[in-house]
């Protein structure tokens, strides 16, 4: 099932977690207060040794299983945003969107948007990659699913 088809945003974070045989999730993100959970102990299951401290998740484990999910098929494209649109059924700002919020979830920038290339977006509407409503969209930074 594809996490993006349900557009939930999930507020909790997740990692996958090895017990035995059966796999649990772990929260990365408290859903209380929305601080970051820590690691208290780390346990082998084939010496039984543990390890007691405090440690961090890795800033991975802290973006959404959505988050996490449009990673994997960006990988799969090769960065291409042309196939993520086709895969995913959004448009080109859409995905833009999302490497912005993930890049911002991984502390990559601020949340800021990055500067537009006009000539960019009207090349993409020249090539039928943009609709023209997505490209105004784009250019504008309108709210809704297609703002920047």
């Amino acid at each position: 099932m594809n996490p993006l088809d349900t557009r939930k945003n999930f507020y909790y974070h997740r990692i996958k977690v090895f017990m035995g045989d059966s796999m649990i999730e772990v929260i990365g993100i408290c859903p209380v207060c929305g601080g970051s959970f820590t690691v208290s102990e780390l346990h082998c299951s084939k010496c039984n040794s543990s390890l007691k401290g405090e440690f961090e998740l890795c800033e991975f484990c802290r973006l959404t299983k959505e988050q996490k999910y449009f990673v994997k098929m960006f990988l799969k494209n090769r960065g291409s945003i042309r196939d993520m649109e086709k895969e995913l059924g959004i448009s080109y700002p859409t995905v833009r969107n999302k490497i912005e919020e993930i890049n911002a979830a991984l502390g990559l920038s601020d949340g800021s948007l990055p500067s537009v290339n006009v000539s960019e977006v009207l090349q993409k509407i020249k090539n039928g990659e943009l609709s023209v409503d997505s490209a105004v969209s784009f250019l504008t930074g309108e709210p809704g699913e297609e703002k920047i």
